[in-house]
């Protein structure tokens, strides 16, 4: 193994126990009475210069700075990396064995931070202080999305090898945080030859994120400012559309909160599957959407884990419980499988009308069977394909459902806008392929073949729109 290979933290081992070594040769050498002109004071010398090179490689841990600079940043930019794990939470905190295993926590909370800044319309990136990706946003994702080892954890190096100019951009990093002082701006060229937009050139300039409190430097924010576009009209039309799509996803999170609580027969819903989950320790919530069963959970006293892919509704269910934040633990991931669930965990699982957002529900059913406990509860809910009459069941035949609600409840006209938000990203939703709502008898039976038991099923909820089930784990 060469010395590049070896890490930092082993060298600091290996340094702090030679330095050990050094010392018990040298008392030794003192009792035997070896103390000629062959050896002299060289055991007492290697073992200070040993200690001190422990010492140096150990710093970036043991850093107070550091540790507190890592604890921040983690706070402040979500992160669905697997790689990203460790024993303790975003805020520090330790977590229980098996508690996360290999999911990675979400949380966005400090305020030292504005992470309004982070939602430029260029390709824009976040860096901690070891220069790791933390994020990134949606323009960065249009242009790099299929960059090989390009992904949160990673060091900004694996980014460097897809650039034309990837020699000089290295050199120069390496130089910029070798340097005793780093300068508060740093502004370069970068270009990386797209397979779907061709040659782009870019002007980046790097930021430190400083918190507001300290003036500390807890990492950096790097934007990409475009200069030229190979295939130029087709970049510009797909990063319009992102941007448009990441605005509605921010209004549908911004809106959906205040509609389905006016919306009785959600609420209905709701009290249905918190019947089930009442006097349940621990709960796992997959798609969990804004909170609003989050909350009622919350204050039944339970623990809860969320599952969510969107960081918009995440961050207003982490808004909406931001008082019971101890017991509630948000994961930002898709959901195309949850193998890394750990198992037997949970008291309770709960969909809470999410089950047509799940394009392999069977896996995803699998996956909860094993993160219970024997005994434990499993409640789902969600859009079916046709109700009770036959009709076809669609995002439109829901809304005129919704619709009807705060019509005969007198509030359509102060929610109206608020549901044309709503309905609009709803719509884009169920263009998707992972849009797929299921029968009773089909949610059913995927449910049997995960091996639970069907206690209770349940269709007609929402106007007839959605079906309940309840099962239990053996």
């Amino acid at each position: 193994m060469s010395p590049k290979q070896i890490s930092r933290k082993a060298w600091g081992y290996i340094l702090f126990y030679g330095a050990m070594l050094s010392l018990v040769a040298a008392f030794g050498l003192d009792r035997l009475g070896w103390r000629g002109e062959s050896f002299g004071p060289l055991p007492f010398v290697s073992a200070v210069v040993c200690l001190k090179l422990g010492l140096f490689a150990f710093w970036p841990i043991i850093s107070k700075k550091g540790r507190e600079a890592s604890t921040v940043i983690s706070e402040v930019f979500p992160s669905a990396s697997r790689q990203d794990l460790t024993a303790k939470d975003a805020k520090g905190a330790k977590v229980e064995q098996g508690e996360t295993k290999r999911l990675s926590l979400w949380s966005d909370g400090d305020g030292r931070i504005d992470n309004a800044l982070f939602q430029s319309n260029v390709p824009t990136f976040v860096l901690n202080h070891e220069q790791r990706f933390l994020d990134w946003n949606a323009a960065f994702d249009l242009v790099f999305s299929g960059a090989t080892n390009v992904r949160r954890g990673a060091h900004v190096s694996a980014w460097f090898e897809h650039l034309d100019n990837f020699k000089r951009v290295s050199k120069r990093q390496e130089k910029l945080f070798g340097e005793g002082i780093l300068p508060i701006t740093d502004r370069e060229r970068a270009t990386y030859v797209s397979p779907d937009y061709g040659r782009m050139v870019f002007t980046k300039i790097m930021t430190p994120i400083v918190d507001r409190m300290s003036g500390r430097i807890l990492g950096w924010t790097v934007v990409l400012n475009v200069n030229s576009v190979g295939k130029r009209e087709e970049f510009f039309e797909r990063l319009y559309a992102t941007l448009a799509r990441e605005t509605r996803k921010v209004r549908h999170a911004a809106a959906i909160d205040g509609l389905f609580k006016r919306y009785s027969a959600h609420r209905e819903l709701l009290a249905v599957h918190m019947r089930q989950l009442v006097g349940k320790k621990r709960v796992l919530e997959l798609g969990a959407g804004a909170g609003l069963l989050t909350k009622k959970l919350l204050a039944s006293g339970a623990k809860v884990t969320v599952v969510e892919a969107e960081t918009e509704l995440l961050r207003k269910l982490r808004d909406r419980c931001a008082e019971d934040a101890a017991n509630l633990r948000c994961v930002r991931r898709d959901f195309g499988g949850l193998e890394d669930l750990p198992a037997e965990r949970f008291d309770a699982v709960s969909l809470s009308f999410s089950t047509h957002r799940f394009a392999d529900l069977g896996t995803t059913l699998k996956d909860a069977f094993k993160t219970l406990r024997s005994g434990g509860t499993l409640v789902l809910s969600g859009l079916v394909p046709a109700n009770a009459a036959g009709k076809p069941v669609s995002v439109e035949t829901l809304f005129d459902h919704l619709r009807q609600g705060l019509e005969s409840a007198g509030a359509y006209d102060e929610q109206k806008h608020q549901m044309n938000h709503v309905f609009e990203r709803e719509l884009e939703l169920a263009s998707e392929a992972a849009f797929a709502p299921r029968s009773l008898a089909t949610l059913a039976e995927l449910c049997r073949d995960a091996g639970f038991d069907v206690e209770l099923a349940q269709d007609g909820h929402l106007g007839g729109n959605a079906a309940l089930l309840l099962a239990k784990k053996p």
